[in-house]
Formats: structure tokens, sequence, C-alpha cells
């Protein structure tokens, strides 16, 4: 251990039960390993992860940057999405916190909010300057989140503030894939509309409209098929989007892609 005089730093104002958290937690006096925070900032970012805004501000009072992030990469924004704390939320994007960080769970504080269909502090974070279009390892954007989870007002949120509708994760999956996997006929036709690649393929050459025919959502693929940007002679697989719908039993849309090969 560290030779340290383990009450140098602590106020005598401060709680009871802080010093002594403080002095066990081994944050005064710790071995001498790489980790970037000060003993007031480890006890900043447990008050942000339990939602404690008084000892939140308490700590910054007493020397703790509010920018500090743990060894994980965590700062005070992650942890207070993570716990759901709207009170501590608020308070740390009033100092302009980074918003688009990564924490230990590799996903940025919008991307976690959308995972927990928080709409409330998604909204919070793109007014502080969240970028929309952060996505975790995987290449999975919280438009490509909210989407996979049916979060549809959180999805239209996510479209409003900008997100690329062509972001692709590591395997070519759109968000427009991913409406189409579900049969969301809403978000189809307004991915649509905002600039959705109806044409894109994903890595094993599958497209929208394959996707929308596998899964059972005919009405899905007639949106793609009147949508004059659907290269309806575009091969997926080796065959075209006519062969798939009569392999998929879908004679009215194998007739609707015949009009369309007519004009």
């Amino acid at each position: 251990m560290i030779a340290c005089d383990t009450n140098s730093w602590l106020p005598a104002s401060l709680p009871r039960v802080a010093r002594r958290l403080l002095l066990i937690c081994g944050a005064v006096c710790a071995p001498a390993v790489a980790h970037a925070t000060t003993p007031q900032e480890d006890m900043m970012l447990a008050a942000a992860r339990d939602g404690n805004v008084p000892l939140f501000r308490q700590m910054i009072q007493y020397g703790a940057s509010p920018y500090a992030q743990d060894a994980s990469g965590n700062n005070a924004v992650v942890f207070a999405v993570e716990g759901d704390h709207e009170a501590i939320l608020r308070e740390v994007l009033r100092r302009k916190i980074d918003t688009n960080v990564r924490g230990s769970l590799g996903l940025s504080p919008l991307g976690m909010a959308v995972l927990r269909g928080n709409e409330q502090a998604a909204q919070r974070l793109l007014a502080a300057g969240a970028d929309p279009d952060l996505a975790d390892a995987n290449g999975i954007t919280p438009l490509a989140s909210a989407v996979r989870l049916g979060y549809d007002d959180l999805a239209r949120l996510l479209l409003r503030a900008g997100s690329d509708t062509n972001l692709a994760d590591r395997d070519g999956i759109t968000p427009l894939h991913l409406s189409c996997q579900s049969g969301d006929l809403s978000l189809v036709t307004e991915l649509l509309v905002r600039g959705a690649d109806p044409n894109r393929l994903d890595r094993e050459s599958r497209s929208p409209l394959f996707i929308a025919l596998l899964n059972g959502h005919p009405a899905a693929a007639e949106i793609l098929i009147r949508n004059h940007h659907t290269n309806v002679e575009q091969l997926t697989q080796g065959y075209t989007p006519r062969h798939w719908t009569i392999a998929f039993e879908q004679p009215e849309l194998a007739s609707l892609i015949d009009q369309r090969l007519r004009h």
C-alpha cells in the first residue's frame, strides 16, 4: 500500500458515510495501478451510478472533474443512463459532459437509452449533442436497435435527429432490412421516404424485399415493389424478385412486378 494521509483531502463537512465509503473502497490508499480518477471522482461516479444528485454535486465541489471516466471508460452520463436516473442525467448534461463515449458495455449513452426504451433520456441526449449514428462494436446503430426492438417512437425520434438510414452492421443489415423482417409497414414507409436504399444487400446477398418475403410480410414487400427506387430485376442469392414471389406463393406480387417491368 502507498503511504498517505487518509484524511488530508476529506472536508470535515463531508457526510460520515461518504468518508467511510471512500476509505473502505481503497480510493485513498490504493495500490499504484493504472487508474485515472481521483478518490473524489470515484465517489462522484458512484453518485451518478446511484442517482445521488447531492453527493454528485458535493464531489465536484471538492475537486472532482465532472468529465472523469473510470478504468472501463464509463463517465457520469453512462452511469446515469444505465441506472435510468433522470435527475442525475439532467445534472450531468447541464455540465456538458461527453455524450459520445462508449462505456464498458461498448455502447454509447444514446445506444443504452434506446436499448432500455427510454425515450425521454434519448431526447435529452440528442439535445445535448449525442451522435445518433454512433454504433456499437458490432456496427449496430441506435436506429437499428430501435427498429429491431420495435420502438417505433424512438426510431422516429432518431430519424428526425438525422440518423443515417443506410448504415449497416457488420453483417450488412440495415434498418430497412430489420423493418422488413418485422413487417412494420409504417417504418418501412418512413425509412424509404428518408432515403433508405431498397436495393442494399446484406452479407448473404439478401435484399430488403427478399427479407420481407422470407418472413411472410407481403404488404411490406408490396411497398418495396411499388417504390420506384426498388430494382425489381436485382438478383438476390442468384434469383430475381419475381422468382422469389412465386417461390413464396405470392402470385399477386409477381403480377405487380410484371406491371412494373412493362412500364
